[in-house]
This record gives structure tokens, sequence and C-alpha cells, in this order.
């Protein structure tokens, strides 16, 4: 019995190692090409597989673009609740979660250009970015709770730390500290001055 045993957890491991190199040959393609570009051929090419071995593991190219994708997401660290440590306050927790955020985006900017111009032809970036936001939306709820549905605030707080502002003060000449600084005071301010939120006129 222990000899099967054995066998059977090796073959689990290869099992998995194969899985892990289609996947990761998959990662190298999307980066230099895009996923619309990568086929299923050139993955196995890549990973040094049969064509065969790589339709075992992934029926479809959006299944392996799945199991891409989540792999991505996973190495780029995306914020979690963490970022808050013992800040009890909505500016203290503002002020940790931009930065957080900031820097979030500066290491996924590679894959944020393959998104931008893919996300509406490849059905697992539209997964992938519904959950991501989810995500994202939970991380601003528990730092400002209410705050985040007033008039004005809540949309100059999702705007100001869109990846869009970060590529544009970026592209200003401003580092990614300089940025997180300067949108946190921002968003401090409108947070103690609500008279501030309301538009001219």
């Amino acid at each position: 019995m222990a000899p099967r045993a054995y066998s059977m957890g090796r073959r689990t491991e290869q099992v998995a190692r194969t899985r892990a190199q289609i996947v990761d040959a998959a990662i190298v393609l999307y980066r230099e090409q895009g996923i619309r570009a990568t086929s299923m051929s050139e993955v196995a090419r890549q990973a040094d597989v049969a064509p065969g071995t790589v339709l075992h593991h992934f029926a479809t190219p959006d299944e392996l673009a799945a199991a891409a994708l989540e792999r991505i997401v996973a190495e780029m660290e995306v914020p979690t609740a963490a970022v808050f440590g013992t800040a009890a306050t909505p500016g203290s927790r503002l002020a940790r979660l931009v930065p957080a955020i900031f820097a979030f985006y500066e290491r996924s900017t590679p894959w944020y250009e393959v998104y931008r111009r893919e996300r509406d032809d490849v059905p697992a970036l539209r997964r992938a970015e519904e959950t991501f936001w989810v995500a994202f939306r939970a991380l601003y709820v528990e730092a400002l709770g209410p705050l985040l549905e007033e008039p004005g605030l809540g949309p100059a707080i999702l705007g100001l730390t869109d990846p869009g502002t970060l590529g544009a003060l970026r592209s200003a000449g401003m580092t990614v500290e300089g940025a997180a600084d300067l949108v946190t005071g921002l968003l401090l301010h409108l947070i103690d001055e609500p008279d501030a939120r309301e538009p001219a006129g």
C-alpha cells in the first residue's frame, strides 16, 4: 500500500509541476506579445511539452489565461487590509492606503498595458478585473466607511487614486512616493474641509 501511495504522490507532484511549467510559459508569452496573440501551440513550445499536454491541463485558451492571471495577481501583491496596521481613523488609514495602492500600480505597470489593450476581448481579463475591483472597493470601505458615500468625496477619492492619475503624475516627472504624498494631502484636505467638496459657482 505504501509504494502505491508513494507512486501516486510522485505523479501528483509531476502533474502540478507540469501545470506550473505551462503557466510559466504562458506568462512569458503574454508579457512579450499579449494574451490574444498567444496560441496554445506557442505555449506548448515555450513550456517544452506536447500541445496535447497543454490541452489536458487547460481545455481552452481562456482557462489558461485565467490560471496565468491568478498567478500574476498573486505575485504583484495586491494590497490588503494589513496595510492599515493600527491606524484607526479614516485619515490615518487613507494615508497608508494611497501609498500602498500607488506602489501596487507601479509594480503592475507592464501588465496594466496588456489589460488596457485587451480587456474587451479576453473574458479572463474581464473576470479578473471584476474580482480585483471588488477587493479594492472593500479596502476603500474599510478605510473610509460612510465617507466613501458622501457626494463629492467618494468620486474624488476613487478618481485621485485611479491608475490613470498616477500615470499622469509620473509622466509629469513625479516619483511614486511624491504622487502618493500629493494625492494623500489633497484627500485629507477634502476630508477635513467639507466646504472644499462643494462645486464652484
